[in-house]
């Protein structure tokens, strides 16, 4: 059986400029950010550190840490000139136009940051087999071990879709649905941006999992409030619920510690 590091990265799909278009925002809510600013307080404190934003897009959240952080430097990577090009100016920040798969093509072999984010980013990394499309996530996820100097974290926003039935059987019908591209039109009439693409959600578990198998030590785990889910989503894609999780992950062996969060958040 191939190995993940075999897997066709020059295949990787990639959004339309009109659909990335539709990523113009910024996802990080004040609870969100209250959670992850405390994280970095509590490692960091005033000392200064780098950081690599991937698929950073706009910049919005790259200049929010800047600004909360003085001493901290960032370099963002995007594989959208079109994003690369509403960013901001900064001083303490550096542009390079690279998709999470390819960081390799515009990074130095010796450039590490002190935390990494990927901001809703590994859902975004689609083959045109599923299995395919999970050993990419998973070979992406190995790959920034090495881009991680000693003591370094990677944050990680994700939504967890969560089955009625079984935990994961709603990220595989999303995937299966967008991908597609036969499906293009009825998925986007069904209001998925990524159709014709893909998109590939997971359960909270097999995240979870994910992490036990590349090596990830889980620090901290937040679960956000849960959306509001319509019906034609619980019964045709079998959805029990959808929430926002973040994981705090170092890539070394270390316990699990609960972190406060906001009343509008739970600590699972």
């Amino acid at each position: 059986m191939p190995q993940d590091h075999d897997t066709p990265l020059d295949r990787a799909r990639t959004l339309a400029p009109e659909q990335v278009e539709a990523f113009d925002v910024e996802y990080v809510t004040p609870p969100m950010w209250a959670t992850l600013e405390r994280l970095l307080a509590e490692r960091f404190g005033d000392a200064p550190f780098r950081f690599l934003d991937i698929g950073g897009g706009n910049g919005v959240f790259t200049d929010r840490v800047l600004e909360a952080f003085p001493r901290a430097t960032a370099i963002l990577a995007d594989r959208s000139e079109d994003m690369l090009a509403r960013n901001r100016p900064h001083p303490r920040k550096r542009l390079v136009r690279a998709s999470a798969e390819r960081l390799d093509e515009a990074l130095a072999d010796d450039e590490r940051a002190d935390v990494i984010f990927l901001n809703w980013v590994l859902h975004h990394l689609v083959l045109d087999s599923y299995r395919d499309t999970r050993r990419m996530q998973r070979r992406v996820l190995a790959d920034l071990h090495a881009r991680l100097r000693p003591g370094g974290a990677l944050s990680v926003f994700e939504n967890l879709y969560e089955g009625w039935l079984r935990p994961g059987v709603p990220g595989r019908l999303i995937y299966e649905l967008t991908s597609r591209r036969g499906l293009a039109a009825f998925t986007r009439r069904m209001g998925a941006n990524t159709a014709g693409v893909g998109v590939c959600f997971l359960c909270g578990a097999e995240w979870r999992a994910e992490w036990r198998r590349g090596g990830w030590s889980v620090l901290a785990h937040t679960a956000f409030e849960p959306w509001e889910v319509s019906w034609v989503r619980r019964a045709f894609l079998g959805v029990r619920g959808v929430r926002v999780g973040h994981f705090w992950l170092s890539p070394e062996p270390r316990a699990c510690v609960e972190t406060p969060t906001p009343d509008t958040t739970r600590q699972d």
